[in-house]
């Protein structure tokens, strides 16, 4: 980056100020000439805005969403610039950087005639592309003979609900059923992770109980549970709303993760699961999920690394415990969500993960 800071490149800011549906209140115009288009929703102006619109409603006050490298089109030219939204009462706003002529400048190196090591090294590119392409091809046809099987369990569980009278059973179904569909839900997200070496995850903003949820993604691993000998106890704040708005799947994520990696290194003890309600406003909630368990421990060198993808502290150990990027998703999906994750940990004395996450809550 020395040849660039001695171009002295510097970006320049944007500040735009607008209402939830998208109205122009304020633009100071440094990068886009946005005060004759007044009448024009700034959703249809960037259509990038219109696709953080769940994200823009889950705001906090105080908080500030990043998005770097964003490429848009604007007055028939190209864009790279970073987006930052944050909430202002009940209107928002977004300082923009122009990182445009930093990119081009980066860029612009590659229309220079190669050397004969740059062809080298061009080849040697090439080959590994071809290489990461065959490795996703294989990839790609495994998950697809998984998945065969996990549509069936999952239609068979949906068909013996209709034959299983007893609440138990019935519950029973219900935490298998979810499982499957998570497990579904977690060989899509690892098939795109593997295209795209970048988590591209949707989330989707909709009502359900979330104590319910809680509850039977607790209940899949009862069995596994009580052959360990580990029980798991689950307490649930009384005073958490009884409907509230997020992504449930990705929730169901998160626990279904952390549980599972509880119980993975935790051969004696016992597993708490807790549901706290953190804050609480007529429209807006925050919970706090921690998940702490009795077992091996992390090491305090190693605790920093566990959110990195493919980073297994005991892999060593047992190299069947999984790919190595569960808790790597599971940050991501906590941050997509403008949530908060903190893990603590001592080696030989279990781990505990504080997850924060902020909730619509329905209408009343």
């Amino acid at each position: 980056m020395d040849h660039l800071k001695k171009k002295h490149i510097k970006s320049r800011l944007q500040a735009i100020v607008f209402t939830e549906n998208g109205f122009l209140l304020e633009s100071c115009d440094t990068l886009f000439s946005l005060q004759e288009k007044r009448n024009t929703s700034i959703f249809e102006i960037f259509p990038f805005f219109r696709r953080q619109i769940p994200l823009l409603r889950r705001l906090n006050k105080g908080v500030i969403k990043r998005f770097t490298q964003v490429d848009i089109d604007y007055d028939s030219k190209n864009w790279v610039v970073d987006f930052s939204f944050g909430k202002e009462g009940n209107n928002f706003f977004c300082v923009v950087e122009d990182f445009t002529d930093l990119y081009h400048s980066i860029n612009s190196k590659e229309d220079k005639p190669l050397t004969l090591e740059g062809v080298h090294l061009q080849k040697e590119l090439e080959n590994l592309r071809k290489m990461q392409k065959l490795k996703q091809d294989q990839f790609s046809s495994i998950t697809h003979d998984i998945k065969l099987p996990l549509t069936e369990i999952i239609g068979t569980t949906h068909l013996l609900q209709h034959f299983v009278d007893n609440e138990k059973g019935r519950a029973y179904l219900k935490a298998l059923s979810n499982s499957a569909r998570n497990l579904d839900t977690m060989l899509n997200d690892l098939v795109t992770f593997s295209k795209s070496e970048a988590f591209n995850f949707r989330i989707e903003s909709r009502a359900f109980d979330i104590k319910q949820l809680i509850k039977s993604v607790v209940k899949s691993f009862e069995f596994k549970a009580r052959e360990n000998q580990v029980p798991i106890l689950l307490h649930l704040d009384a005073a958490i709303p009884p409907n509230i708005v997020g992504d449930a799947t990705r929730i169901s994520q998160i626990i279904y993760n952390l549980v599972d990696n509880a119980i993975k290194f935790t051969a004696e003890g016992h597993i708490d699961v807790q549901v706290l309600l953190q804050d609480l406003s007529e429209d807006f909630c925050r919970l706090s999920f921690k998940i702490k368990d009795t077992g091996v421990g992390i090491p305090s060198d190693s605790l920093n690394a566990i959110f990195e993808t493919y980073q297994q502290v005991n892999a060593e150990r047992d190299s069947s415990r999984g790919f190595g990027i569960g808790l790597s998703i599971v940050k991501q999906l906590v941050e997509l969500q403008d949530g908060r994750i903190e893990a603590k940990s001592q080696l030989g004395a279990g781990s505990s993960f504080n997850v924060s996450i902020p909730f619509g809550r329905v209408a009343s």
